[in-house]
């Protein structure tokens, strides 16, 4: 697993899982205790008319940013119990929506261009640290993670490692 460097008040491990993220939800539901920030879906920036019927149907409380979606904590749970990930998606989990600078611009992180074990870009560090991220994923082929400390045994083991 790979340590960057990285100023936080909370430990943070790196790494690239053969899970996906859809593994990650129904093995590790307490990953997603937060905000979310999705960014990805199926590689295609999300636009709030792209599933409005789906966030009415589902009553889940959203607001979109620049092409992301933020997701309130209270629908979180709601939401990735009936949204399907397909491959080539990504979310933030983050502490607080109202925190999120309204300009920021996100790159993306997916497996297809970034391996978690070998090296975290400097950008995703900044990006994670400016939306005030506490956890993130983005998968494709296997799934990139950063994530706190205290999770890391539980997402080695989606693996089959202890």
């Amino acid at each position: 697993m790979y340590k960057p460097q990285i100023e936080s008040e909370e430990k943070l491990v790196f790494g690239k899982l053969s899970a996906s993220i859809s593994g990650v939800i129904e093995q590790c539901p307490e990953y997603f205790d937060g905000d979310l920030v999705v960014t990805l879906a199926d590689s295609t920036p999300l636009t709030s008319d792209m599933y409005e019927g789906f966030f009415q149907l589902h009553l889940i409380s959203f607001r979109p940013h620049t092409s992301s979606l933020l997701i309130h904590r209270a629908s979180v749970h709601t939401f990735l119990k009936h949204f399907a990930f397909y491959g080539f998606d990504e979310l933030y989990v983050i502490r607080n929506l109202e925190e999120v600078p309204r300009d920021l611009k996100l790159a993306h992180f997916t497996t297809d261009r970034y391996n978690f074990n070998q090296t975290v870009p400097a950008e995703f560090v900044e990006a994670f640290q400016k939306l005030g991220a506490i956890n993130f994923l983005a998968d494709g082929f296997g799934t990139n993670f950063a994530c706190k400390a205290d999770l890391k045994n539980k997402m080695l083991r989606l693996d089959g490692f202890e």
